[in-house]
């Protein structure tokens, strides 16, 4: 199979490597149209991806007795409430009763998909799309809840747990981070 285009006529147009050469936004591009608020948005979007995955790890790993499912469900209300805090969102929420982890995933991508325009195309945040996003995510997390019965409540508690023995006093420092404390 080639990574080349072809016209019509069968000619090669393009080199599928050269093009994406020529066409992939360099980092110092996007550094140069980069804001704090769209690094913090980075931040959170990229994480509730991670942590999503991570959550339907676990969930796969041994459904309901794998221990890593409440502190992975922590994880992603931490990172949610992050994105939501930062945009400073008010969702209308309705609750769902069938989910999938699937659903949950593509929730993920989809959120992040709705601020990808903006954190690296420079394009105006639309706030209807992400709030229309991020209403579906929690949703979607909720039902993800129901199916595991756990709720959200006890995700954060988890969560709360979790960083205050990683982050003494509560208190960020990128040797916490890398030390992680809460897991020795």
């Amino acid at each position: 199979m080639s990574n080349n285009a072809r016209n019509n006529e069968g000619s090669i147009m393009i080199n599928h490597a050269e093009m994406v050469r020529t066409l992939a936004k360099t980092g110092e591009a996007i550094l140069a149209e980069m804001t704090p608020k769209k690094c913090a948005l980075i931040h959170m979007s990229a994480c509730i991806m991670e942590e999503v995955g991570e959550l339907i790890d676990g969930v796969n790993a041994n459904m309901l007795e794998n221990p890593n499912i409440l502190e992975e469900s922590g994880d992603v209300e931490f990172y949610f409430e992050g994105l939501v805090q930062e945009l400073e969102l008010e969702l209308d929420v309705k609750h769902v009763n069938l989910c999938s982890l699937l659903m949950l995933s593509v929730a993920a991508a989809d959120l992040y998909g709705s601020l990808k325009p903006h954190l690296f195309y420079n394009k105006p945040l639309d706030l209807s799309v992400v709030t229309f996003r991020a209403a579906k995510f929690r949703e979607t997390l909720s039902g993800v809840y129901l199916m595991l019965s756990i709720s959200e409540a006890e995700a954060k508690a988890a969560n709360i747990e979790k960083l205050g023995k990683r982050y003494e006093g509560f208190k960020y420092s990128n040797a916490s981070a890398v030390a992680r404390a809460d897991k020795v």
